[in-house]
């Protein structure tokens, strides 16, 4: 039987996703350069952004997800596929945009959603390793 995701477990998804936004753009602020060529400016994100970036993008939905669950009694695998996947959903287009608006590189909704596999992959591996049952 189909059972809705609980408003609980949503709110904390999107205010998790929202946080890993502000990660991912501390990136932005902290870690991107102007580089001068043949007198265009090119802005691009640091070796040190990049780093930074796949270390959130690993490292925030495992404690996201860690953190929720020592809330509840049992996380069964939806639930904590739903909060891994929608943390880093919310985190990678809200990133995006703001790559958009510094003119780091330009937001292409196709774009976007080919690179959707790669969270959803690591999305359904946490819900594996993090799920809580009795």
């Amino acid at each position: 039987m189909y059972k809705k995701i609980s408003r609980d477990l949503l709110k904390y998804s999107a205010l998790s996703g929202l946080i890993l936004g502000f990660l991912f753009c501390l990136v932005v602020f902290f870690f991107s350069s102007e580089l001068s060529l043949n007198g265009d400016i090119q802005k691009n994100i640091t070796m040190r952004g990049t780093i930074f970036w796949w270390a959130m993008f690993c490292l925030f939905p495992i404690i996201s997800t860690w953190f929720f669950r020592t809330r509840v009694q049992f996380l069964d695998y939806r639930s904590a596929f739903s909060i891994s996947c929608l943390t880093l959903l919310i985190g990678t287009v809200l990133y995006a945009i703001l790559v958009d608006v510094y003119n780091i590189r330009d937001f292409s909704l196709q774009d976007y959603l080919i690179s959707l596999p790669i969270p959803m992959s690591y999305s359904f591996l946490l819900a594996t390793l993090l799920k809580k049952q009795n």
